[in-house]
């Protein structure tokens, strides 16, 4: 599975490549929105992570443009899946994400382990199918168009998800819980 990582934060860009390079994945870096395009025209990645906040092409800016695909001038055939590890932990933010396209939304300090069990989710050369409590986990960091790949991934055991997720989501504290 290939995976970009994207954030102007160098230090935290190589940190989370060298992560996913350390559970098997291939991993590719950009540190702007243009290099995030660029990368993602030239390796074509399964997943992209990807700060909200990047210089001159913002992160909303670079997924509305992988989401609308060749017409956008982005060149891909298949959209990539979408995460946005990030600081901002508004209400505002989180829908500005959904409304680009990315399907899941985790805030930094984020646990690195969901990124890795995002990853494995949406690995098709390696299937991995979460216990209830990963299900439960994953579904509530996932936005609208993340909880279509969620279904239609793990099959009837989806309609655990709503139940699950709302769940988690009542334990969680108010900054981490994702729309929907």
């Amino acid at each position: 599975m290939k995976v970009l990582v994207v954030d102007d934060n160098k230090d935290l860009t190589d940190i989370l490549a060298e992560y996913f390079k350390a559970v098997g994945l291939h991993v590719f870096r950009a540190y702007s929105g243009e290099e995030a395009l660029a990368q993602a025209n030239a390796q074509r990645p399964d997943m992209a992570i990807m700060d909200l906040s990047l210089p001159h092409l913002s992160g909303f800016e670079v997924a509305a443009r992988l989401v609308a695909g060749p017409a956008s001038g982005a060149g891909f055939v298949a959209r990539p899946v979408l995460v946005a590890y990030t600081g901002a932990q508004g209400a505002v933010e989180r829908e500005r994400a959904q409304e680009a396209g990315f399907d899941f939304y985790v805030t930094k300090p984020g646990d690195i382990t969901l990124l890795r069990d995002i990853a494995r989710l949406c690995d098709s050369s390696a299937p991995w199918r979460p216990g209830a409590a990963d299900e439960a986990r994953l579904a509530a960091f996932t936005l609208a168009a993340g909880r279509q790949r969620l279904r239609r991934l793990l099959g009837p055991r989806s309609l655990r998800l709503s139940a699950l997720a709302s769940s988690l989501r009542a334990q969680l504290r108010p900054s981490l819980m994702p729309l929907g």
